[in-house]
């Protein structure tokens, strides 16, 4: 990071990242027999102008147990070929569906759902996983998938259905009033019934137009009755939502410069003692002064997604209202 970085933020120059696990343009895969026999992946088309430029020919597979699978991506094929465990070890089918994340640098993050659109369980590795993993949860259910296609899932009124496995592992995890939390932060109520096995709420998707009959949702059950909501085009590309912002009576980032002002240095020292994070981040407060707006001029809107992309450096805006550098 520059010295003097964190004095000014450009809050225009930012903009919004996805606010789920990973935070990386995302793609879904249904495979086909003749791609498992071939031993090859494709890769949409539109995906693949969008940033297959930047894959090289040597690329990284890699799963949530941390076990991962050398391949090589074939630029004028738009596929990825040699993938060699993934086929047997994982039991891949003809009806499994891959949820592809392309994290840069030709490494892959790759989610597997089989059994009616559930995600897997990947099991243990002893080996040490090279990149940062999400872990799943096999008691709580916590970080665990399943998909569901709006045309023949989604019901008249509001209804999703669970895939039967999900519900076997986690029905009774699932309380009956829940949130769901779209890429862009935004919170949709729901509620869960264990007697119809549905999860509902979801007729304010179509209701803000976020949805059609050709999009695909993809649920993650993050714990405490809340599920991150995934929305996919009929390209099977992830949407971005665009960010919301707050009012200004809500609460609103003050940026605070490291000018030698006696204002400022107080300040600081208050945040300081109020957080206990030890990460580098940039000072910043939050208030619900309805006057923060003639605060230094130095006053931003709170964006509802937490996760910021800055000149390539991703911040996330934690509870005490810092912004903590998470990623380069």
């Amino acid at each position: 990071m520059t010295p003097g970085f964190h004095q000014r933020l450009n809050m225009d120059a930012l903009s919004w990242i996805d606010v789920g696990q990973t935070k990386f343009p995302r793609f879904l895969r249904f495979l086909k027999p003749d791609e498992i026999s071939k031993d090859e992946l494709k890769i949409p088309e539109i995906f693949v102008t969008e940033y297959g430029g930047e894959i090289p020919s040597k690329i990284t597979l890699q799963f949530p147990n941390g076990h991962e699978i050398h391949a090589i991506y074939k630029r004028e094929d738009k596929s990825v070929s040699k993938l060699g465990l993934i086929l047997t070890e994982f039991n891949l089918r003809p009806d499994s569906v891959l949820l592809c994340c392309y994290k840069g640098n030709g490494n892959f993050l790759i989610c597997i759902l089989n059994d009616g659109n559930s995600e897997i369980d990947y099991g243990k590795i002893t080996s040490r996983p090279s990149g940062e993993l999400y872990r799943q949860d096999a008691k709580g259910g916590v970080g665990w998938k399943f998909l569901s296609l709006v045309i023949g899932s989604i019901h008249r009124d509001g209804g999703a259905d669970i895939p039967s496995k999900f519900i076997k592992r986690f029905g009774n995890k699932i309380p009956e009033v829940l949130i769901y939390v779209l890429g862009n932060g935004e919170v949709i109520p729901g509620s869960y019934s264990k007697a119809d096995k549905k999860l509902y709420g979801l007729l304010a998707l179509f209701k803000k137009k976020l949805v059609n009959l050709f999009n695909i949702l993809m649920f993650t059950y993050c714990g405490n009755g809340r599920f991150e909501l995934c929305i996919f085009d009929k390209n099977r590309i992830e949407k971005t939502l665009e960010a919301r912002e707050a009012d200004i009576n809500d609460n609103v980032i003050i940026i605070e410069s490291d000018d030698t002002e006696e204002s400022d240095e107080s300040e600081d020292s208050d945040d300081s003692e109020d957080s206990d994070d030890s990460e580098t981040d940039v000072n910043c407060a939050v208030t619900n002064d309805e006057n923060a707006g003639d605060v230094k001029g130095h006053v931003i809107k709170l964006y509802v997604p937490e996760i910021y992309l800055y000149e390539n450096i991703i911040f996330h805006l934690n509870t005490f209202g810092r912004f903590v550098i998470i990623g380069l």
